[in-house]
């Protein structure tokens, strides 16, 4: 809507395919950041300070890398044409490069910021299109073996399967042991999303005042994740 008001061209279907247009190119520049920093963490690669050649050579690939992707047939004919797609590889490559980022500060002793906001795009993805939700899987197991504190969290591992039961296996064998629930899966999904943030925002709570048993499971990352996938 907001295209069909503001962009510069008197054909409103012109107005509307600007929209893939931006989306293609703002990817292919996230192409380039995302080999450059993968680049940085291969083990050839591990000297903190590269030489320049190296450093010269790192973003050769990367252009390579992004021009690949452009002119590749279905991702440039995506690009030229009103549809999702353009927006759904815009929102795949943001989450992958926010995933390397989120890497590299835990590396360095950084937070989990950046893993709630992947989780309120992807959830946010759904109203785009549902092939954004073919990343949880690598991101899941990325996460686990990047944090080995989570590795070890089973609240973590219960929090991406109650987030993102539409993708996973065992939602559609719950279906077909529990009819009702595969007819009412929404229903179901809200309510554990909502389940979810309440227990887990009480836990955390009581986790901060001090008066919860002492655990090692993050009930504050669970918490925010509940609330970000209930926002998206």
């Amino acid at each position: 809507r907001v295209f069909t008001l503001l962009a510069p061209f008197s054909n409103v279907a012109a107005r509307t395919n600007i929209i893939s247009v931006i989306s293609s190119a703002i990817t292919c520049w996230l192409v380039f950041i995302v080999i450059i920093r993968v680049a940085r963490r291969l083990p050839f690669n591990s000297d903190k300070s590269p030489s320049f050649l190296t450093q010269i050579g790192i973003r050769i690939a990367g252009l390579a890398g992004a021009l690949i992707l452009a002119f590749s047939d279905t991702f440039w004919f995506n690009g030229v044409e009103t549809e999702v797609f353009a927006i759904a590889m815009l929102l795949m490559m943001l989450i992958i490069y926010l995933a390397i980022r989120w890497a590299d500060e835990k590396e360095q002793g950084g937070g989990d910021r950046l893993i709630i906001l992947i989780g309120y795009l992807l959830l946010l993805s759904v109203g785009v299109h549902l092939t954004v939700l073919l990343l949880i899987p690598a991101l899941f197991i990325f996460f686990v073996l990047v944090d080995n504190t989570k590795l070890k969290d089973i609240l973590f591992w219960f929090t991406w399967a109650i987030l993102f039961a539409v993708v996973v296996p065992f939602y559609f064998f719950v279906g077909m042991i529990f009819p009702w629930a595969d007819n009412n899966g929404y229903v179901v999904w809200m309510m554990l999303m909502f389940l979810g943030v309440i227990f887990t925002g009480i836990m955390a709570f009581q986790k901060k005042i001090g008066t919860a048993v002492k655990s090692h499971l993050n009930y504050e990352l669970a918490f925010s994740l509940f609330a970000v996938g209930i926002m998206g």
